[in-house]
Formats: C-alpha cells, structure tokens, sequence
C-alpha cells in the first residue's frame, strides 16, 4: 500500500482511492503508475512573485487549463480487499478507480475475493428488485460515489473480462457514476493494441472526467437534497453487506463494530455459565432425578 499526495495550502483538499486486484503484478503495476502520473497531471499552480518565471512556470496547471478549481490531491494505491478489510471502505473521497483483472475462469484475482463477493451480491439485489418491479431508485447505496474500472485480461480465455466487468456492472447497479467506460487492456494483443498502450491511453481519457468529479465531490459531499449519499452511510452499508456475507468480517471500533463482533460470543458464554450453574442447582436438589439402580421383580 502506497499514499502520495500533491501538497499546497492553498487549494482544496480530496482523496483518490486507487485500488487493484492482480494475479501476476500488471494491474498493481498499472495501479502504481498511474498514481506516479497522477502526481504531475495534476500539479498546482504555485503563485509566488520570487519564482523565476521561466521553464514551466509559465505553464497553466491541468486544473486552470480546464477552468476548474485547484485541488490537492492526495492517493491511496491498495488491494481492493485491504480497501474493505484495512480501511474499512471509507468512501471519504468519493471516487475511486479500479485496475483489476480475471483469473480462472473468471473470478477474482489475489487481493479482490472479498470485493468480487460484494459485486456479486450488489448485482443480485439488484436483479431482484427489479424482478419484483421496485423502482431501481431505491438501490442507491453508492449514488454520489464516481468510479472508473479498467480490466486487464487476455483474450484467448472464454471468461475474459469477466471479473472486471462484474465489477464494473455492479457500481453502476448500486447508484454509483461511472466516470468512463470499462477499460480493455488485452495481453494478446500488440502493436498500438498492446496491453500497455491500451492502459495508457485509458488512463488520459480519464484526466479530464476525474478531476472534474474530485471537484464535484468537494462541494457536493453533504448535499443530500440532490440525494447524494453520505460517505459515512456508504461505509455503513457496504460494511453491513459484508458482515451478511461472512460473519466473521471484522467492523473496527472506529465504525461502531468491535464491541457488536463480540458481542455474540460474550452472550453465548455467558448463557453456557448460567446453564451450567442451573443444572448444579437442579442435581443438586434432586429435582432431576439421578440413575438409580433397580432389582427385578
């Protein structure tokens, strides 16, 4: 797990999620360099009359060449499942972006079993409402959360794409704004299809929309007249479907699980002693009778 960030006092401050799931290293290598890159695109402006203005101070940042507000923004580069398990899903950024592949035949990869779960039942809960004809509003767990997913995979397997796609398919489900379509990053491909290219090129078509939704999402962060969802409700929730698909998740104190997680055991324990301490009382008033021995009549 890695974390940089572009540091200024003078612009607003937001978090970018970079998370990835890899079975042979490229989409953790896609999901470090992009962060690297992400560092110089979005460089601030620095205004200070004692800087030379030559080289690229004359530059317009990427941020006043698209007339949009400066921003300081800080990465997180992290497994997709540490995201859940480490970090507890904190949504405080309100966008993240995905660099995952398939493996087998089309599961998750290491690091995305758990996320690949959470996409799975997203993608059933909203296949039964709307098989029950409930309006597709109602399932708004991530609406005011922007994600970008670019898949890596290769094409001489049946399943390609198939996890990336999945989880692609599920954010959107859950109410959430996909930011650019899925990306297609094939290893049997070369040339200008070159797996490494496609990523590339991936990656500059989504400068524009993610800095636009970091600026959204810091000023629309607790707008919820337009009903966007609060960060603290999407952890909440995400963490609830994670605890209903294995009870042995563990919530951390910090979001109110630690002392609901023992909670269980402690009263189990507690009803085993008062069981025990019961039967004691009834042996020992022969209110149960003991086994006694008896002749033949």
């Amino acid at each position: 797990m890695t974390s940089s960030s572009l540091s200024t006092p003078t612009c607003k401050q937001q978090h970018l999620y970079v998370l990835y799931g890899s079975q042979t290293g490229n989409s953790e290598q896609a999901a470090e360099d992009f962060c690297r890159q992400l560092q110089q695109k979005y460089k601030i402006t620095v205004d200070n009359d004692d800087i030379n203005n030559n080289d690229n101070n004359n530059t317009p940042s990427f941020w006043k060449q698209h007339n949009l507000p400066e921003c300081n923004v800080t990465t997180t580069c992290i497994q997709l499942d540490d995201f859940l398990e480490l970090k507890q899903a904190q949504f405080d950024g309100r966008c993240i972006v995905i660099f995952v592949s398939s493996y087998g035949v089309g599961q998750a990869p290491l690091g995305a079993y758990r996320f690949r779960s959470l996409a799975d039942e997203l993608v059933v809960l909203k296949k039964t409402m709307n098989d029950e004809k409930q309006p597709s509003s109602l399932f708004t767990i991530y609406n005011g959360l922007y994600y970008a997913v670019c898949g890596l995979g290769d094409s001489t397997y049946p399943t390609y794409l198939k996890n990336p796609t999945t989880i692609d398919q599920a954010l959107e489900a859950a109410g959430a704004t996909r930011m650019q379509p899925l990306g297609k990053a094939d290893a049997h491909q070369m040339g200008e299809q070159a797996q490494d290219k496609v990523i590339q090129r991936w990656i500059d078509d989504l400068w524009l929309p993610l800095a636009k939704a970091l600026t959204t999402t810091t000023t629309t962060i607790n707008d919820n007249d337009k009903g966007v969802v609060d960060a603290k409700e999407m952890q909440r929730q995400t963490l609830q479907l994670l605890k209903r698909l294995d009870p042995d998740f563990k919530i951390t104190a910090s979001v109110g699980g630690s002392n609901n997680n023992n909670l269980n055991s402690t009263t189990v324990l507690l009803a085993m002693a008062i069981l025990v301490a019961l039967v004691a009382v009834l042996l020992g008033t022969r209110v149960i009778p003991l086994p006694t021995s008896t002749s033949p009549s």
